[in-house]
């Protein structure tokens, strides 16, 4: 009793000072999932991070960008900021710690973000959208050799600055953003929808102001990865071009019938559901992760529309485009882990839970499932197959 007594004033006293609460989850939601992963994988203690793309920054690292033609499909920022670390510690840690470090700090760094957006949004429920994230299917590419956790992190400071009409600093990171990911554009796009709201949905009254300027510093990162290709490959595009270089990327092409995409998705679950063989990651799993964005974007859209909370319209908006961009690929492997940085989802449910009292169980059902998808997909990855 004494014992739970001193645990319950730690976090206590941990829940007036924010920051530190959330290093705390972040670094112990870290390690939980190293000790996790080496007793699912065996070998060294963080091995299992460095699997699947993890391997590809792992070679970008040693030389990458000049030795490999499919490399530049992986934009530079994440293995950037490894590269400065490294130079920091005089490459006494291997690639693979150096990768749980900047996690752990970008986890940290996302999960304040998230909890100031809830706290902003929904107030009163701001824990639970840090839990669905958390819970999200996905969730654990934080913890492997990627750069989901610096992309969230980044993605949600700008999202906040935005909500907050800081426009210099969300701007600045935007310009980072691009250069971490493709699907950086869709922040942009959703600070863009934030920065127009902020001025009455008026197109005149935006660019009366002169801090749309700002936008123009959005795309930077994007341009200097551009420029950086250009020198080294002799094409500014070669980002988009890489996809062409081998095999191994061949499934990947432009269709924008994305009905027939994800119908032709959805007639291969079924299959696999009946007994049929099939991959459950590239087809179950994402359109799951699709169903709940397109859910959480029209429930966003309807309850903005009828005046009950604005803020989210952007929101919504930013879900169905994101919808869009990741079916344009004539299919929807890895879904599941591009929607892990789409807000609307954690924010609309978290909403939906406060606003509508009949919605809670299904809420804490559906985090279960999330939960449970989680943990299939961990095993997966750390078992040296695809997840996602």
């Amino acid at each position: 009793m004494i014992l739970l007594m001193g645990v319950h004033m730690v976090l206590a006293r941990l829940a007036k000072r924010k920051w530190l609460l959330f290093l705390g989850i972040a670094f112990v939601w870290q390690l939980t999932l190293s000790i996790a992963g080496y007793l699912a994988s065996g070998g060294q203690l963080l091995a299992h991070t460095m699997f699947w793309d993890g391997g590809w920054y792992e070679a970008i690292l040693k030389g990458g960008y000049f030795n490999n033609p499919s490399a530049p499909v992986f934009y530079p920022l994440f293995p950037l900021l490894i590269w400065i670390l490294q130079q920091a510690t005089f490459h006494l840690l291997s690639l693979a710690t150096l990768g749980i470090v900047i996690n752990i700090c970008a986890l940290w760094l996302a999960l304040v973000a998230l909890y100031k957006i809830g706290r902003k949004i929904v107030t009163g429920h701001e824990w639970l959208v840090v839990l669905l994230f958390l819970m999200a299917p996905a969730a654990f590419f934080m913890h492997m050799f990627y750069t989901e956790a610096v992309f969230c992190a980044i993605a949600f400071w700008a999202y906040w600055f935005a909500l907050e009409r800081k426009w210099l600093p969300m701007a600045a990171l935007l310009a980072l953003l691009t250069a971490t990911r493709l699907p950086s554009m869709l922040i942009v796009g959703l600070c863009a929808l934030e920065y127009l709201r902020a001025h009455q949905w008026s197109v005149t009254n935006t660019f009366k102001d002169k801090t749309t300027l700002l936008f123009l510093l959005a795309p930077l990162g994007l341009i200097a990865y551009g420029l950086f290709l250009y020198v080294v490959r002799g094409d500014f595009l070669y980002m988009f071009h890489a996809y062409a270089s081998e095999q191994l990327w061949m499934y990947q092409s432009f269709n924008p019938n994305i009905i027939a995409t994800i119908y032709q998705a959805g007639i291969e679950s079924i299959r696999i559901v009946t007994g049929h063989e099939g991959q459950i990651v590239n087809t179950l799993f994402p359109l799951f992760s699709l169903a709940v964005l397109v859910t959480a974007s029209i429930y966003a859209i309807i309850v903005a529309r009828q005046k009950q909370s604005e803020v989210l319209l952007p929101l919504g908006l930013f879900g169905l485009a994101a919808m869009v961009l990741f079916t344009l690929n004539n299919n929807i492997v890895s879904v599941h882990r591009y929607v892990l940085p789409c807000l609307v989802v954690f924010v609309a449910i978290a909403h939906m839970y406060a606003k509508k009292a009949w919605a809670r169980p299904f809420v804490w059902a559906f985090i279960a499932l999330c939960a449970t998808q989680q943990i299939v997909l961990f095993l997966l990855f750390t078992a040296r197959r695809f997840a996602g």
